[in-house]
């Protein structure tokens, strides 16, 4: 027998009955019907037991692979290199890079690639001023535009070179010089950042007859930051340098020689 229509909590409601007094869930009439209906056999698919089935038969269809999909990590990204500040440039730089679009010569290309006559080594010599065991990153001083410049960040993960704000404005950089970038850059865990803008300018790693001077495309980031200078992969391309974190060191080719930091 149904209660008493004003004795019924207004706070619960019946799907199945359609009033109120009562949960969906805590209907005794409604988990009997679903009882009856699973011995009959209409919930099948419903059930855990066959949706556990369905599960097994999934796995079996899969390809037998013990290595699972790895985790995907962030690093920067983004930015004018890769191909450009546009997405037309890129896509054809993302082209050129897939090995199923390269076309191998049978004939001695007409400009050979520079080859340094000298060797980059690392010993143990090299790394005896360092207390070890350490897990440091490697922050080191090169002159930018006549200024010495403290704390650059080496940083083979990034894709871009980057100057914070506040250390261009202490260079006497004027915002005039900035040209506008289109392509944000993206950090770990894939935070946006908009670049203020990039500039071209000079770059001198080393000292003396192993050193050298080239122009680094940077971007320009206004955020907090402990370093000055984020040296990526585009300059360290450039200079064919090999970076060592063991030994807190980069090596890289010179007119005189090896050059390190």
């Amino acid at each position: 027998m149904k209660a008493d229509p004003e004795q019924r909590d207004r706070q619960k409601f019946c799907r199945f009955y359609r009033y109120h007094g009562h949960n969906t869930d805590d209907c005794v009439d409604l988990k009997d019907e679903i009882e009856s209906l699973i011995r009959k056999g209409h919930l099948h698919r419903y059930t855990k037991k066959e949706r556990a089935t369905r599960k097994e038969e999934r796995e079996q269809e899969r390809p037998n692979n013990p290595m699972e999909e790895p985790v995907k990590i962030c690093t920067i990204f983004g930015g004018s290199a890769s191909g450009g500040d546009s997405n037309r440039a890129r896509k054809t730089y993302s082209r050129k890079s897939n090995p199923e679009h390269y076309i191998h010569l049978t004939e001695r290309p007409s400009k050979e690639l520079w080859v340094s006559p000298y060797s980059l080594t690392f010993t143990e010599d090299d790394a005896r001023r360092i207390q070890h065991p350490h897990d440091d990153a490697l922050v080191v001083t090169m002159t930018i535009t006549d200024h010495k410049v403290y704390r650059i960040l080496v940083d083979t993960g990034s894709l871009a070179d980057v100057i914070y704000s506040e250390a261009l404005e202490r260079m006497g950089v004027p915002r005039s010089c900035l040209r506008p970038v289109k392509t944000p850059l993206h950090g770990f865990a894939g935070v946006r950042m908009i670049s203020e803008g990039a500039i071209f300018l000079l770059l001198t790693a080393g000292e003396g007859q192993h050193q050298v001077t080239l122009m680094v495309d940077f971007l320009i980031l206004n955020v907090p930051s402990v370093h000055n200078v984020i040296l990526g992969r585009p300059s360290l391309n450039a200079m064919r340098a090999v970076v060592f974190t063991y030994h807190l060191m980069m090596k890289f080719s010179a007119e005189g020689g090896i050059g390190y930091i």
